[in-house]
């Protein structure tokens, strides 16, 4: 998503219509600023929003344009829409971590090993089972893989990475 989306910003939801919602930007890695109307995620069999739309919710988004040229949260399992509370951004578990009993995992990443912790957090009453990052590490590492790394896609291939 990192390297895939439109437009990555952060912001609060600002006004809630029917079938889309607008975010009034707070930040952002593409450097588009005001306000943004966004479809909103429809709930499915597979994947659904982690709260009910609300006015004065703070979300990190990762959005793409649609045939339309509109804009829409990436993924269809609504992982490119994080819940921000206080100084940290909330990831879904299953986006990154597959289900298993245990909750702690290392993952061997070239040089180091890292540990993540997916558990339940309590998030405006309700609850959420994901990954809390620190918010400023999570962009400055959104930032680093978006300008260091370039994923290139061909019909003959799955991607070459750069």
């Amino acid at each position: 998503m990192i390297q895939n989306a439109d437009e990555i910003v952060w912001g609060t939801i600002s006004e809630i219509r029917e079938s889309d919602f607008k975010v009034t930007i707070e930040g952002s890695l593409t450097g588009i600023d005001g306000d943004l109307w966004i479809k909103k995620f429809r709930d499915w069999d597979c994947a659904s929003r982690w709260k009910e739309y609300k006015k004065g919710q703070k979300v990190f988004l990762f959005l793409r344009k649609d045939k339309e040229n509109k804009l829409r949260v990436m993924s269809g399992g609504n992982e490119g829409e994080l819940p921000i509370l206080n100084d940290s951004v909330y990831i879904n578990a299953r986006s990154i971590i597959p289900p298993t009993l245990s909750v702690s995992r290392e993952i061997l990443m070239d040089y180091a090993v890292y540990k993540i912790e997916d558990q339940q957090y309590n998030l405006n009453g309700m609850n959420y089972y994901g990954v809390r990052l620190g918010f400023d590490d999570f962009v400055a590492t959104c930032m680093y893989i978006r300008g260091c790394l370039k994923i290139e896609f061909s019909d003959q291939s799955f991607g070459h990475f750069h």
